[in-house]
């Protein structure tokens, strides 16, 4: 039933306007465990971290469920930033380059998680890692 309704809300509201599946939540769960395993095995106190996200409502929630499994104490803000949005639809990826570019130049010091989604977020990996192959591959097939 749920999955009926969320294809209902996806059919009548703007992307920017829809929720986050329980899904979602916890796959968001997974990844702030995930980040803590990592500074773990690398010995390492895990940092408080920046978390820069879209403002659309699916990532906002994202967030905050990343939040709540890093833990209050490792979060030293939560921030939207208008550069992460998605594009409208069909719109060209050309429009978006530029915004994303000036955000990747723009993360400032220190540990960020990013939360996004589609185009900005692969155009973003272009722009952080424009020579490895794990993500040009990937981006290439996009055509």
């Amino acid at each position: 039933a749920l999955g009926k309704i969320y294809e209902s809300a996806r059919a009548s509201l703007p992307d920017s306007a829809i929720p986050l599946t329980e899904f979602g939540a916890d796959q968001a769960r997974h990844a702030g465990n995930t980040i803590k395993s990592y500074y773990a095995s690398k010995g390492v106190d895990m940092p408080k971290l920046r978390i820069v996200h879209s403002p659309a409502l699916r990532t906002t929630q994202t967030q905050a469920e990343l939040a709540i499994a890093l833990g209050k104490s490792h979060i030293a803000c939560q921030t939207p930033d208008d550069r992460l949005r998605e594009h409208p639809k069909n719109a060209p990826v050309e429009e978006m380059m530029p915004r994303t570019r000036e955000f990747s130049h723009n993360l400032g010091e220190g540990d960020v998680v990013i939360v996004g989604h589609g185009v900005p977020l692969r155009e973003l990996e272009r722009c952080l890692a424009p020579e490895d192959p794990a993500v040009a591959k990937p981006l290439e097939r996009r055509g």
